[in-house]
């Protein structure tokens, strides 16, 4: 089994890997030295339901009802989890 892939699809593959993958992480550092640390790692489950989402409104994909609630609930133990918070401590300023 061979891959042929064209210039342009090659391009897109190393867009989405180099300059989307630095996006991302350049955002989650900079958001670590800014925002509660805890603020941060909560936005770290936001990922899966997130992608859920996205394939079924934009992409079309089929899912039950079980997807729906997973994602809500982890929004919602989300928001709990951050209205609950006690500690404000934003890294590097551990004191």
């Amino acid at each position: 089994m061979s891959i042929r892939l064209s210039a342009a699809e090659v391009i897109r593959i190393l867009i989405l890997g180099i300059v989307m993958t630095s996006l991302g992480y350049f955002a989650y550092f900079f958001l670590i030295a800014r925002i509660p640390v805890r603020s941060v790692a909560i936005l770290s489950y936001f990922d899966p339901a997130v992608a859920v989402l996205v394939s079924a409104f934009i992409l079309k994909e089929p899912i039950d009802r079980y997807g729906y609630i997973g994602a809500a609930l982890i929004f919602i133990a989300s928001i709990i989890s951050e209205l609950d918070s006690g500690d404000k401590r934003v890294a590097g300023n551990e004191k």
